[in-house]
C-alpha cells in the first residue's frame, strides 16, 4: 500500500520524470553513467495546501557508495512539514545498485508530532531476501526485482515516459 507521503512524492516528482532521456547504451557506458541523473542532483520543492504553505520536500542523489562490494546510489528524501497540530519530518535513504537498480539498503527516519521511528532493511536481490534491522536472525523472501520508496522514484525517471499516456508497474 501506498503511504499518502509516497504519493506526495511521486506527484512532486511527475514532472522532473517526464522530461528525462532514456538510458544511455549499456555496453559502452560505465554503470552509474547510464541513468538521466549523477551524484549531486538535487530537486526541492514547495508543499501548499491552497494558498498556505505547508512544508518542503527535496529529492537527491547523495553520491556513489557500496554495499557488500556492489556499486550504489545513495539516494535521499526529506519531507518536512507542518498543518495545524501535525507535525512530519521524515528522512528516506536508499543505497540502489547502479548496475541492476535493486535495492541493496533503506533506512527511513520518521518523526510524526513526537513519535520517532527508525525503519531499516537489508535487501539481498541475488538471494531472493531481505532483513529487517533489529530482527537479523529472521529473514523474509523479497519480490524478484526490489525497489524500496526512493528508489521506484528514480528508477520511474529511467524510462521514456510519453506525456498523456497512462502506466501501471507491478512492483
Amino acid at each position: 500500500m501506498i503511504r499518502p507521503v509516497t504519493l506526495l512524492l511521486l506527484l512532486l516528482t511527475a514532472a522532473p520524470a517526464a522530461a528525462q532521456e532514456p538510458l544511455t547504451d549499456s555496453a559502452t557506458t560505465p554503470p552509474a553513467e547510464r541513468y538521466p541523473f549523477s551524484a549531486g542532483e538535487r530537486f526541492s520543492y514547495q508543499v501548499k495546501l491552497g494558498i498556505f504553505s505547508v512544508g518542503r520536500a527535496t529529492m537527491q542523489v547523495m553520491g556513489l557508495d557500496s554495499i557488500r562490494g556492489r556499486e550504489t546510489f545513495q539516494l535521499r528524501f526529506t519531507l518536512n512539514g507542518r498543518a495545524l497540530f501535525f507535525t512530519l519530518d521524515d528522512t528516506s535513504t536508499s543505497w540502489t545498485g547502479t548496475e541492476t537498480f535493486h535495492t541493496y539498503r533503506f533506512l527511513q527516519l520518521t518523526n510524526e508530532d513526537g513519535r520517532r521511528r527508525t525503519r531499516e532493511y537489508f535487501v539481498f536481490p541475488d538471494s531472493g531476501y531481505y532483513r529487517r534491522a533489529g530482527r537479523l536472525d529472521t529473514t523474509y523472501v523479497s519480490v524478484p526485482d526490489p525497489l524500496d520508496d526512493v528508489a521506484f522514484f528514480y528508477w520511474v525517471r529511467t524510462l521514456p515516459l510519453v506525456v498523456g499516456q497512462s502506466y501501471s508497474w507491478d512492483r
